[in-house]
């Protein structure tokens, strides 16, 4: 850790001691993005192999390369250096080459490389360019069905045309509020369509809905995948900012439902699998829901605190640690796909960004709706 973040610690007024501990993370998790940027060169950090836990790099960042930048932002805003504001600037043009491809993944690449730029900075070109992303991603709208299909590029092939997926949908429908009008409504549309097609009677996402002509196949019901279940929270949860009323009682109801399972654990990665496979980042993300959550009006729980008992026991779990001599964070909490077939429990991108960004609106450095 260099020394100006040790003084801002030290000189800190901590009224607590997890305040301490989030501070003390936080920067850790800066020192962290430091040493995986001495690797990479112009690639992107994907996640680390479990052969060696060594970082694994894609050159055109996959649908993970959003995630590079906008660590970078956030990383900016606890430094306040240029230097890392120029770094996030740099890695924002390295992504220019995704805005065309048809995949619905690029709200993520771009929603996470741009939010915090254009949020925390006022970035001029994070503005300009989400404007564009947002009218090139209407281009892909099936009004037959009134969402965005999930599209054929990032391995999902033709069935991509017809499918409807979990993910994005929190990026997906912030992002289009950078378009005019009728590119803001087709928002609304694409939340009502996972809603209606995605979400069971009894509260429980799909993370993929196949559309076809007279009938709908779910798969990979969220009783199976937690963490799909996760981003249907923080989609409903970003609907309840935008839009209020049905939508609010929906994610309310829904983040309680969540709280009664597993307010005092971490969920398994999948409902039927080995009870020892354990994936944090369901609930780090969960928690940015109910993070969302506390902004909006008539609550009938405090749902920061909520977000904050959540991020502590992260924190304090095993699968996160503070290596005593580089001052670097490791989470090795989030599981991702390796293959087709084989997935594997270690680190990501996307899992140091989520966790900072966590960190950074429970110390009230930043505001839940900045991304």
């Amino acid at each position: 850790m260099n020394n100006s973040l040790l003084v801002e610690i030290k000189e800190s007024s901590f009224s607590d001691t997890s305040t301490s501990v989030n501070y003390t993370a936080i920067y850790a998790i800066t020192n962290t993005l430091e040493r995986i940027s001495y690797s990479c060169d112009d690639n992107f950090p994907i996640f680390t192999s479990p052969q060696d836990n060594q970082w694994k790099f894609s050159s055109g960042g996959s649908w993970m390369g959003g995630f590079w930048c906008g660590s970078w932002w956030l990383k900016a805003k606890v430094s306040r250096k240029d230097i890392d504001r120029n770094y996030a600037s740099s890695i924002l043009e390295r992504l220019t080459p995704k805005l065309y491809s048809d995949t619905i993944f690029r709200s993520m690449i771009y929603w996470y490389a741009l939010a915090p730029g254009i949020r925390l900075f006022n970035d001029t070109k994070s503005i300009l360019f989400a404007e564009k992303a947002a009218k090139t991603i209407f281009q892909s709208f099936n009004s037959k069905w009134d969402c965005y299909p999930m599209g054929t590029a990032l391995g999902a092939g033709e069935k991509g045309k017809n499918t409807l997926n979990i993910d994005g949908l929190a990026a997906l429908i912030q992002l289009l509020q950078y378009g005019d009008s009728e590119t803001r409504s087709t928002a609304k549309s694409h939340t009502d369509s996972i809603i209606k097609f995605m979400l069971d009677p009894s509260g429980n996402f799909s993370a993929n809905a196949t559309l076809g002509s007279n009938k709908i196949k779910i798969s990979n019901s969220s009783k199976g995948w937690a963490r799909g279940h996760s981003w249907g929270l923080l989609g409903l949860a970003t609907a309840s900012r935008l839009w209020g009323g049905d939508y609010h009682t929906l994610a309310e109801s829904l983040c309680v439902e969540w709280l009664n399972e597993y307010s005092d654990k971490f969920p398994k990665n999948l409902k039927n699998g080995n009870r020892n496979h354990l994936d944090p980042s369901a609930s780090l993300i969960a928690a940015l829901s109910m993070y969302k959550l506390s902004t909006c009006p008539n609550n009938m729980i405090d749902w920061r605190a909520e977000a904050n008992s959540i991020i502590k026991n992260i924190i304090e779990s095993d699968y996160f640690n503070i290596n005593d001599q580089s001052h670097e964070a490791y989470f090795n909490g989030c599981f991702f796909r390796i293959n087709s077939s084989e997935e594997s429990l270690g680190e990501t991108i996307w899992g140091y960004f989520f966790l900072l960004q966590a960190l950074l609106i429970s110390e009230k450095i930043i505001d839940p709706n900045d991304i």
